[in-house]
């Protein structure tokens, strides 16, 4: 890409929007586990108490994937239902792989 056709700053513009993107793909997750810390931390009357940060985690990650999907549709044509289905589909098998390498090298996915 010649930054002199592209006005100088897409390159910069994709790069700040790729940083973007993914690092707000990365917190989405880690969101209940803060606010187990955080409401422990607080000695909050409502604490998040077994598998159910667990279970909240993979909600939200499921509805971001989704979303992001589905939103990518606007962008190139597709069925946003599709599209979104896809997203979560590819995403579940990336993990899936992901748990299957570490079982294989005998890491512990759970602390039990």
């Amino acid at each position: 890409i010649d930054p002199d056709e592209t006005g100088g700053s897409a390159p910069l513009k994709a790069a700040l929007f790729s940083f973007c993107t993914f690092a707000t793909g990365a917190f989405i997750p880690l969101v209940p586990w803060m606010l187990v810390f955080f409401l422990d931390k607080t000695k909050s009357e409502y604490q998040m108490t077994g598998d159910t940060p667990l279970y909240l985690t993979l909600v939200l990650s499921a509805v971001s994937l989704f979303g992001a999907g589905a939103i990518l549709a606007r962008f190139t044509g597709v069925n946003a239902y599709w599209s979104g289905f896809r997203q979560l589909l590819v995403a579940s098998l990336a993990a899936a792989a992901c748990l299957s390498v570490g079982s294989l090298f005998g890491v512990a996915v759970t602390g039990k």
